[in-house]
């Protein structure tokens, strides 16, 4: 898993950025949590896919 963030100022008082979170895309499992049957009904936690932040802010 990776992030890559960047801005950018564009005036005196405005910057815009953007900001990819798991920017390979990874799914890996984070976590196994055991069910009451061994192997049947366990539950798997798996990374948060890919996602996109854009902002912009102003300052006074």
């Amino acid at each position: 898993m990776g992030e890559f963030a960047i801005s950018q100022m564009i005036a005196e008082r405005f910057r815009i950025g953007a900001t990819v979170s798991n920017v390979f895309n990874s799914r890996a499992i984070t976590s196994i949590s055991n069910g009451k049957t061994y192997g049947v009904d366990d539950q798997f936690q798996f990374l948060a896919p890919r996602s996109f932040m854009v902002d912009a802010r102003i300052t006074f």
